[in-house]
């Protein structure tokens, strides 16, 4: 079969190139910021942590991040790095006339992926990722160029790639090779995951990392852990926040292991309706969320109300989630509507947020030990119990 030349091949190559170079570096942030999220970066926060519906940080910490236990963001690296040298191959070697049906090819796997990625953000985790959002802008583009540049039909298409995988597999030889690259990229991948777990290893060993709050908090409100414990902490928690439901899982597992503590819950909900140092939309349900579970209280249903705030965090903004909330609890909403509407709620909240923000603590969440000392090197488990260790043999 004769494989034709497109007259403005070049250019296209050139477009496809710039493309897959923006593509890697968005990859490379969005790495960093898996690492940052995943691994140790719990104060981190990226510039697209903009609300509880577009938040990179939450994609990031989604078990969807990964394949293969390997970042989805580092496989793109590899693929988008894979089509620009593609594209530099064929634009020095214009000889190379297949190399546009291997790049549509690729375009149209990356196009597949796009869409499943689309359905995992809109219907698995209901939230949106600025930065993934543009990698498939690149992929949709990509397809688009690819399916100009390329040289045959869909038809000759497929039957030319049959005729090189046939011939790819008719020799021990050609397996081989293609085993060896594969295994090559593959233990690459690893290495460079390998490297990062070392990183945080490093970053593990580290001693922990206290500071000093300007005013003693009060250790009063809702707790779970030991009743006479020989460490108290306090969590500042935003039942919209993604890290805040995840760090309050790895206090409760490790209540469970250590009968000598304690953990006290504070509300510090990063929604303007209640809290004057947030000046725009963010977490728009936060507010209300905060007043719902403590308002259980008053029908005994505080934790259950409060792991089930946790469990619908990606409902929360549905105008009836409440009143299903106390449905499921088997509480009187009426009841809990009421406490909600009352002053005395609003100002009990309030003093909470007073209480966190007077000690510059403008964000969760917040680890404290004690009354006075805040954890500021990092809340990942291993750090935490290191922490809590430490804490514990030093006040012996």
């Amino acid at each position: 079969m004769k494989i034709k030349t497109n007259k403005n091949q070049k250019l296209l190559l050139a477009v496809i190139l710039v493309l897959s170079l923006i593509a890697i570096a968005v990859s490379a942030y969005l790495t960093h910021i898996h690492y940052m999220v995943t691994d140790g970066g719990e104060a981190f926060s990226s510039f697209c942590n903009i609300n509880e519906s577009i938040n990179c940080d939450a994609v990031a910490a989604s078990a969807w991040s990964k394949l293969f236990g390997i970042p989805i963001s580092l496989w793109g690296i590899f693929f988008y790095a894979f089509i620009a040298l593609l594209c530099l191959i064929k634009l020095c070697r214009a000889t190379l006339k297949k190399i546009p049906i291997y790049l549509f090819w690729l375009s149209v796997l990356g196009i597949g992926y796009t869409v499943f990625l689309i359905y995992v953000s809109n219907v698995l985790l209901d939230v949106w990722c600025l930065l993934c959002a543009v990698l498939w802008i690149v992929n949709i583009l990509f397809f688009v160029f690819s399916w100009i540049n390329n040289p045959i039909t869909m038809k000759d298409s497929v039957k030319e790639l049959w005729k090189d995988v046939r011939y790819l597999t008719s020799h021990w030889t050609r397996v081989l090779l293609i085993i060896i690259v594969l295994g090559s990229f593959i233990a690459l991948l690893f290495y460079t995951t390998h490297r990062e777990a070392e990183k945080q290893r490093k970053y593990l060993e580290l001693k922990p990392v206290f500071a000093k709050l300007i005013t003693p908090l009060s250790l009063e409100g809702p707790f779970i852990g030991s009743s006479s414990p020989r460490l108290t902490i306090v969590e500042f928690t935003d039942f919209q926040c993604h890290h805040c439901k995840k760090l309050h899982e790895l206090l409760k597992d490790i209540v469970k292991k250590n009968d000598r503590i304690k953990v006290i819950h504070k509300d510090l909900p990063l929604d303007q309706a209640c809290n004057p140092l947030i000046t725009r939309p963010f977490h728009t349900k936060a507010c209300a969320t905060a007043t719902f579970v403590r308002c259980t209280t008053i029908q005994n249903k505080y934790w259950p109300a409060f792991q089930l705030a946790f469990k619908n965090q990606s409902k929360l903004k549905q105008d009836l989630i409440f009143e299903s909330m106390a449905k499921e609890l088997g509480i009187d909403y009426n009841k809990i509507q009421q406490c909600q509407n009352s002053e005395a709620t609003k100002n009990a909240l309030a003093q909470e947020i007073e209480e966190a923000t007077g000690n510059g603590l403008n964000g969760t969440p917040v680890i404290i030990f004690g009354s006075e000392h805040q954890l500021l090197s990092g809340w990942t488990k291993g750090k935490l119990e290191k922490a809590i260790t430490y804490w514990l043999s030093k006040s012996r």
